[in-house]
């Protein structure tokens, strides 16, 4: 049976014949949660097809580290390095237990060649990753910390968000730090965020879980 893959995931994205391919390429490995995949200013030498679990990205620079993105089963990571022959912008963490196939540069390649549909969807989630890279910034300059945290609990809940009785669970098993990181906003600031939020029925917090109980409020916070 095929996992239920998020809707913007590349595995979502492209037709079940190359989704098919795509799946048989590289070999398949299991990676317990905190092991490094891609460490930034290596080559570029493999591409990882995330099949189940979650990944952190993470920026290092002088000042420490950032947290850019989270990704998770049926997503791509490591492409940009294989397709630009670049020095990796990036490292890749697993933050969960993660299924993926480990492919070799030159097969990625070969394979995008052979499958043109799937490699303009390859470069349309390029593209949407920039456009919500650039989402962010443009966040950090307009909105206050609420609307900042906001933004980022409604992306990930329309991303990678299960269902519940009660709500949307995130789906994928992040920290409040996590949560900071992803607003740029400093963790004490997050935490008193997230509480009020909670206290006032906007959400749940449990253990690296987050439950969003009231989308339409936390969409007011964003726009404003």
């Amino acid at each position: 049976m095929t996992p239920p893959w998020p809707r913007a995931a590349l595995l979502e994205r492209i037709p079940p014949k190359s989704r098919e391919a795509l799946l048989s390429l590289g070999t398949a490995i299991r990676v317990p949660s905190g092991r490094t995949l891609l460490r930034q200013g290596e080559p570029g030498t493999v591409a990882y097809l995330l099949l189940s679990g979650c990944v952190k990205v993470i920026a290092h620079d002088g000042a420490g580290e950032t947290l850019l993105a989270i990704r998770v089963g049926g997503d791509l990571v490591g492409e940009m390095s294989v397709l630009s022959g670049t020095p990796r912008s990036a490292t890749v963490v697993t933050c969960a237990p993660t299924a993926a196939r480990s492919i070799p540069a030159e097969r990625l390649r070969e394979f995008l060649v052979r499958h043109p549909e799937t490699g303009i969807q390859v470069a349309a989630m390029i593209s949407d990753r920039f456009r919500w890279s650039n989402e962010r910034r443009l966040a950090s300059a307009a909105l206050d910390p609420r609307g900042r945290v906001s933004r980022v609990l409604l992306s990930l809940a329309e991303r990678y968000g299960q269902d519940t009785d009660d709500g949307t669970d995130l789906g994928v098993p992040l920290t409040q730090a996590d949560i900071a990181a992803l607003a740029g906003i400093r963790l004490p600031t997050a935490e008193k965020v997230l509480r009020a939020f909670a206290g006032s029925g906007l959400l749940r917090l449990g253990y690296r879980r987050i439950r969003v109980l009231d989308p339409a409020s936390l969409r007011a916070l964003a726009a404003d």
